[in-house]
């Protein structure tokens, strides 16, 4: 686990110097998690995982971010065949329209085994709707819509929609120390040869300000609960910790 750290932060820490300018922003994250669980709710993997990107933000709107995941103690580009190893990467864009704020991206999931496409490689499109209103000073409430388009490289079945809806909660507490919290329910319909059925989830994370650049997340929570039976997927409770760099 340790030699896996040190591998991931001297890979991303050189590239975000190389690209931090004025115009681009550099924001690194990596966060432990006692297992995978997928945004829907579908389990992944059930032992602890490692999970790191970087974003790169141009004032324009433009965003790029690549994402690792893998089981904690493994090697960082681990090719094995496991569901906890996977490569993600993202090219999207922040706009407003209609007084709304979207976030419209496309990624490409590197997932079973890296950097070979024979397996579950998939594109994941995502539109996102929202806007936010302050409460008060420090406190925000976000309400949102969100359709997911899941589709597969080499085969057209498995492909499908994930759509939902929610709000994002974020108080200020004290200095130095917020709180995000997230109530959604989401609607698959079976993508990926997985059941159909709605899904309720629960997120909540402290973000602790250690200084300029760094941020601690600790805890980090997160409640999945199926509204409906499902034969691939229960109750799920996904706690971890992780950091935030900003360059």
């Amino acid at each position: 686990m340790k030699k896996n750290l040190i591998t991931i932060c001297l890979i991303l820490v050189v590239t975000s110097q190389c690209f931090a300018t004025d115009d681009i922003e550099v924001k690194f994250d990596t966060r432990w998690k006692n297992q995978y669980v997928a945004p829907d709710g579908f389990p992944v993997h059930g032992e602890s995982v490692i999970q790191s990107w970087l974003t790169f933000s141009h004032k324009s709107g433009w965003y790029f971010i690549p994402w690792h995941s893998g089981e904690a103690g493994s090697h960082f580009l681990d090719k094995k065949n496991d569901y906890a190893t996977e490569m993600d990467y993202t090219l999207g864009k922040l706009f407003q329209a209609g007084g709304l704020d979207v976030d419209l991206s496309l990624s490409y999931w590197d997932l079973e085994e890296l950097f070979n496409s024979k397996g579950l490689d998939l594109f994941f499109t995502r539109l996102n709707l929202s806007k936010t209103f302050e409460v008060k000073q420090g406190e925000t409430f976000t309400p949102y819509f969100q359709v997911s388009n899941y589709a597969l490289i080499n085969s057209s079945e498995g492909n499908g929609w994930c759509f939902s809806a929610g709000v994002y909660h974020g108080i200020n507490l004290a200095e130095n120390l917020d709180m995000s919290s997230e109530l959604a329910v989401m609607y698959a319909d079976g993508y990926l040869f997985a059941d159909a059925g709605f899904i309720g989830k629960i997120d909540t994370s402290l973000s602790w300000k250690l200084g300029e650049n760094t941020t601690l997340v600790l805890p980090c929570l997160t409640y999945y609960l199926p509204l409906q039976p499902f034969e691939d997927r229960g109750n799920k409770f996904v706690y971890g910790l992780g950091i935030s760099y900003e360059f």
